[in-house]
C-alpha cells in the first residue's frame, strides 16, 4: 500500500461517550462493511450507492476545535490497513485535500456508511449527531445527504439481509450461488485452489474477508492452504479474527 499524504490518527472522544461508542460500535461491526464491499464488487449491475468510511484528521499540535471528521470513498482493506480516497476538503488541515489517497489502520476507523436505494445503513456517530438535531435540523441535514436515515437512536446494518445456510454464522445471498460454481472449479482445477492471486491472495483468503461459511467450507473441503499468507503475513484464520468472524475462526483452527 501507498504511504498516506497525511497520517490520521485515532480520536477517543475522551470528554464525548456517546461519540466514543459510536465509534467502537462502527469497528465492531465494520466486517458487515467489508462483507457488502466483496459482494458488491461480483455483481453484474451494482447494488449499492455509496460505500464510505470515515477517519479523524489531524496535525500536531491538535488544533484548537478538535480533529476534522471526514469520508473515504473507493475503500479497501487488506486484513490490516484500510485504504481509499479522501472525498473531503479539509478547512484547517495542510498536507492532505479531496482527491488523496489515504491510508489508516483498522484501529482508526470512526464510522462506515452504506446506502442502497436511498437507506442508509452503519453511520454511528451519524445517528449520534442526529439525535442531537432538532426534527427541523434532522430534515435538513438528511435532504443534504440525499438519504433516508433510521429513526434517531437506531442504525441498520445491512442492505442485503443474510441468510443462514448449515452454519450458525449467516452468509451473503450470492455466496448460495458463487459457492456452487466454486465447488466446480475446485474440481475442475485442483492444483489452483491455493494459487494466489496478482495481489498475493489466495480464494481462502478472498472468502473469509467476505465472511463465507459456505465458500470457505467448499475450499477447506477441497484443501485448501489454511497456512498460506497475503503480502502483509497474514492467514485466513488472522484475517477472520480481526474481522470478528467468530465461527470462520473455528472453522479455519484458532491456533495462535
Amino acid at each position: 500500500m501507498s504511504t498516506p499524504t497525511k497520517p490520521t490518527i485515532q480520536f477517543d472522544f475522551a470528554e464525548d461517550a456517546e461519540m466514543r461508542r459510536a465509534a467502537e460500535r462502527s469497528r465492531e461491526s465494520f466486517r458487515y462493511f467489508i462483507r457488502e464491499a466483496f459482494w458488491e464488487g461480483r455483481r453484474l449491475v451494482p447494488g449499492l450507492d455509496l460505500m464510505l468510511v470515515k477517519a479523524a484528521f489531524a496535525e500536531v499540535p491538535i488544533h484548537p476545535d478538535g480533529p476534522e471528521f471526514m469520508w473515504i470513498d473507493e475503500v479497501r482493506f487488506d486484513g490490516r490497513s484500510i485504504e481509499g480516497v479522501l472525498i473531503n476538503q479539509p478547512f484547517r488541515i495542510n498536507g492532505v485535500g479531496e482527491g488523496d489517497e489515504i491510508v489508516m489502520p483498522m484501529e482508526h476507523l470512526i464510522d462506515w456508511l452504506i446506502s442502497a436505494d436511498d437507506e442508509a445503513y452503519g453511520g454511528f456517530t451519524v445517528d449520534v449527531l442526529r439525535s442531537r438535531m432538532s426534527e427541523a435540523e434532522r430534515i435538513e441535514h438528511d435532504e443534504a445527504w440525499g438519504l433516508q436515515f433510521a429513526a434517531p437512536g437506531k442504525v441498520r446494518l445491512f442492505p442485503t439481509e443474510p441468510i443462514t445456510i448449515r452454519s450458525s454464522q449467516p452468509d451473503h445471498p450470492i455466496a448460495l450461488h458463487v459457492s456452487e460454481q466454486l465447488e466446480q472449479f475446485c474440481l475442475d482445477h485442483p492444483d489452483r485452489v491455493s494459487t494466489p492471486d496478482p495481489s498475493g491472495w489466495t480464494m481462502l483468503h478472498a472468502y473469509t474477508l467476505a465472511g463465507s461459511p459456505l465458500c470457505v467450507e467448499t475450499l477447506l473441503q477441497r484443501r485448501a492452504d489454511r497456512t498460506a499468507r497475503t503480502p502483509e503475513g497474514l492467514r485466513a484464520v488472522d484475517i477472520a479474527k480481526t474481522l470478528g468472524w467468530s465461527e470462520l475462526v473455528d472453522l479455519l483452527g484458532n491456533d495462535g
